[in-house]
């Protein structure tokens, strides 16, 4: 996750890990795929360390970006010039 407070809008990539515990070089459909995405809405989990992010993805992507949301296998990406 990206430091700061992101304003709405911002633009964001979100890039498919591989599982916890993978092996080196492990790949699968997932792993590397990046989706373009835009941030609506933060706010602090309830465990006080953790934010939970809300995106706006492409509608044939959000089956995929759930699945690995569940997983925690999403990494959150800003781009400095976007």
């Amino acid at each position: 996750m990206p430091s700061g407070i992101l304003p709405p809008g911002s633009p964001l990539r979100l890039v498919a890990l591989p599982p916890a515990g993978a092996a080196p070089g492990f790949t699968d459909e997932y792993s590397g795929h990046t989706i373009i995405s835009r941030e609506v809405s933060q706010v602090d989990g309830a465990d006080g360390t953790s934010i939970i992010l809300n995106v706006d993805v492409p509608a044939n992507q959000a089956p995929v970006v759930a699945l690995l949301a569940s997983q925690e296998r999403l990494a959150v990406v800003r781009d400095a010039d976007r």
